[in-house]
């Protein structure tokens, strides 16, 4: 049945479940008819047992079929199988990153598209091709991705003020899947980790976030308090004085200072 459609003519897609529907109607009569006649002479104990694996696979495979159905559900969930199950699949990727940007999900649409661009060798030249630079298609994404970033940084900041630290991680998190270079989530997310007493992650995103932006003095207050909260007083104050050096006008950074005896 697969010769039908198996010929000199080059598939885009030479494995595709779709194209063993049909062919798989023979070989599913062709086994059942095949156990009923092995067992017809061997008695009624052996057919009876015989019909009972094939009903159990018949239930077994059912289940299986509907549980399949419900990936095919929409784009996304068929695309998001398809990742899953060959996440080293430029083209899943970017079939992924077009169905969320049909459902509107733009962030996911954007990450998908980045990591397609990272898999496939030949990105640059399909982008050449189309006039498009490599360079100006990667621009574009970065700072698309960075405004998405900062709506996240803005969301997380407003958690925090309302003392959900759960939510307040989890939109830290987001914004640095979207832009690693992004200081304040950097500094966010170590803020959250400290208050949850995970000081060695606070510190190590502290750190980070002074390495992105070196000159701005509330990241190395940030660093101070995640330091202080660990019971490191030493490295702590000294923190604090490089953000009063870089901010002379951080009260906070000053009564600290103060109140470490510095």
């Amino acid at each position: 049945t697969l010769s039908v459609e198996s010929s000199v003519v080059p598939l885009a897609d030479v494995i595709n479940e779709y194209r063993c529907y049909l062919a798989s109607v023979g070989l599913s009569l062709g086994t059942g008819f095949g156990v009923l006649a092995l067992t017809a002479r061997r008695g009624r104990v052996a057919q009876a047992a015989a019909l009972t694996t094939l009903a159990l696979a018949i239930a077994a495979l059912g289940v299986a079929t509907f549980e399949r159905n419900d990936v095919y559900r929409d784009e996304v969930t068929l695309w998001q199988d398809v990742v899953r199950k060959s996440p080293m699949k430029p083209r899943a990727h970017t079939l992924l990153s077009v169905a969320y940007g049909k459902a509107g999900r733009e962030e996911e649409s954007i990450l998908e598209y980045q990591a397609a661009a990272l898999l496939n060798p030949g990105f640059a030249a399909a982008h050449g091709r189309l006039g498009v630079s490599q360079s100006e298609f990667e621009d574009v994404m970065r700072r698309t991705a960075a405004e998405f970033a900062q709506r996240h940084v803005a969301r997380g900041a407003e958690a925090l003020g309302a003392g959900d630290l759960a939510r307040a991680e989890a939109e830290f998190t987001s914004a640095l899947r979207l832009d690693r270079l992004d200081a304040d989530a950097h500094s966010g997310l170590g803020f959250v980790l400290a208050r949850r007493r995970k000081f060695s992650d606070a510190i190590a995103e502290n750190i980070e976030a002074i390495r992105i932006a070196p000159q701005r003095g509330d990241l190395r207050h940030n660093l101070g308090l995640a330091l202080f909260w660990s019971g490191r007083p030493a490295e702590a104050l000294a923190a604090f004085r490089e953000a009063l050096a870089l901010d002379p006008a951080d009260a906070e950074s000053r009564e600290m200072i103060l109140k470490l005896g510095g």
